[in-house]
């Protein structure tokens, strides 16, 4: 129920939270708690690179029979998607820091990603260029490969997905080393 209401706030927040009945959509990093639990007029596809272990694991904990709108959850890096203007909503939400290859990972996204569809991703941005060059040169925080600013991330977006049009960033959450964003950007509808 936590987590529900989570993902129910964010993409109020975020003006996500009445997507057309319908949609393809890809939650890309979903674990068994991802924004697939609130789409339910949507079809869902929901990837994760240890999608196998939590259904072995943590099958009692996840009926996976409540999600009918869930297409597939299948096991799988976001760098290694192959699928071509298949969705019209990727959310990759607390989980691009985490990614080994992160502009193959971006790239993967935007080309799954249907003309006039939306990318949503939420990043930990750093807020001082000192600490960021610190954890870059020190890497203590194993599990965020990923070390960069606001300002980074919104340069690679304009670098891999060329075709977006205005690329906006809202703050979330504020903390001291990291502060939270989402980043959201519309493919371009071709004329």
């Amino acid at each position: 129920a936590w987590k529900r209401n989570y993902w129910r706030d964010l993409l109020e927040k975020l003006g996500f939270a009445d997507l057309p009945e319908g949609a393809r959509c890809l939650d890309a990093g979903s674990s068994l708690a991802g924004v697939f639990m609130v789409l339910q007029r949507q079809k869902v596809v929901a990837i994760d690179p240890l999608m196998q272990a939590y259904k072995e694991q943590l099958a009692p904990f996840f009926p996976q029979q409540d999600y009918p709108q869930v297409e597939e959850f299948r096991q799988q890096e976001i760098e290694n998607m192959q699928e071509e203007a298949a969705y019209d909503y990727v959310f990759c939400l607390n989980v691009i820091n985490h990614v080994a290859r992160l502009r193959e990972a971006i790239a993967a996204l935007w080309r799954s990603l249907r003309a006039g569809g939306c990318l949503v991703l939420t990043v930990d941005a750093h807020n001082y260029r000192a600490f960021k060059h610190i954890f870059r040169l020190i890497p203590a925080d194993v599990l965020h490969p990923q070390q960069n600013d606001l300002t980074e991330y919104i340069a690679m977006l304009r670098q891999l997905c060329p075709d977006s049009g205005e690329i906006r960033s809202q703050l979330l959450k504020k903390e001291f080393f990291f502060s939270y964003y989402a980043i959201i950007l519309q493919r371009n509808i071709a004329p």
